[in-house]
């Protein structure tokens, strides 16, 4: 049996220091565990996704993040660049891991076949292994070919969102995996996992295709958990949020202020739970972007 959490106790979970998977794209972002991580005041984390958009945007806000692995940071059609990050870096407080999402793919898939390495393509004759130390060009002893080596991406946790799980931690999404998770959730020493809902273990039975992930350490029952951004199936973006949160950093960077006290971080940290961040947030807007309630009224 998987152990049932919520999420304040999933992120007390992760040390200071560790290294952190953040699932999802442009959606099934896990919101709860973050701003429950972000509130708990972690610090010294290692954050990689492939993006990981607000979800590592507000841990950066919040000071929590001292190296970031990821291809883009931004909510796409919304906030271009995140600002928090794009402060933290021009700072030289965020030391960065660049690579584009085949290389971030590559070094998590070297994790899960416990390699130290993969060799790849991408990347050889750019600048890449120049801003990236890691990644080392070398020239392949059979094939004469010029790769770049790419060391492994080992995680200590990976945190993901779904649309639902049994009590023993098989995991089921909409209709399929969330693009990198389930290269995040294999390079992982512990995988927690975000569910809109707890199905029975008999219905997992009957559709065992639809089982992504097996037996995962932790389910976290979130409802809403992506909020502000889309859960496969269940809700909508919530574009306005995003842009208020953007506009938040960058009027407290503008003026000078400490992110940590930035009205739009304390709004997102303040309430105690996720279930006091759903009523902050409110029962009409959720409703409004419910797709469930888009689909019952077509």
């Amino acid at each position: 049996m998987s152990e049932m959490l919520t999420p304040a106790q999933a992120a007390a979970r992760i040390p200071e220091g560790a290294t952190v998977g953040l699932g999802g794209l442009q959606g099934n972002f896990p919101m709860a565990t973050i701003r429950a991580l972000a509130r708990r005041g972690a610090t010294g984390l290692t954050v990689v996704g492939p993006p990981v958009g607000m979800a590592g945007e507000l841990l950066i806000a919040a000071g929590a993040v001292a190296k970031l692995a990821a291809p883009y940071m931004g909510a796409e059609g919304v906030i271009p660049v995140a600002p928090a990050y794009r402060a933290a870096v021009e700072a030289g407080s965020l030391a960065l891991w660049e690579c584009d999402e085949a290389i971030l793919l590559q070094a998590l898939r070297a994790a899960a076949q416990d390699l130290p390495y993969l060799p790849w393509r991408g990347g050889v004759d750019t600048d890449l292994p120049e801003l990236n130390p890691d990644l080392r060009s070398y020239v392949d002893p059979l094939s004469g070919e010029r790769l770049l080596r790419v060391p492994a991406m080992r995680l200590d946790f990976a945190l993901l969102h779904a649309l639902e799980a049994d009590e023993r931690g098989n995991v089921r999404y909409h209709e399929h995996s969330c693009f990198a998770d389930q290269a995040l959730a294999r390079a992982a020493r512990e995988v927690i996992v975000e569910v809109e809902r707890i199905v029975d273990h008999e219905l997992v039975l009957a559709e065992p295709e639809r089982t992504v992930h097996h037996r995962v350490d932790v389910v976290v029952p979130a409802p809403c958990g992506t909020h502000p951004y889309r859960a496969a199936g269940i809700l909508d973006q919530d574009d306005e949020w995003l842009r208020e949160w953007s506009q938040g950093i960058r009027a407290a960077l503008a003026a000078g202020e400490p992110l940590a006290k930035a009205e739009v971080l304390t709004r997102e940290l303040g309430p105690s739970d996720h279930e006091g961040y759903l009523k902050l947030v409110g029962a009409e807007r959720l409703a409004a972007l419910s797709l469930q309630g888009l689909l019952r009224s077509s």
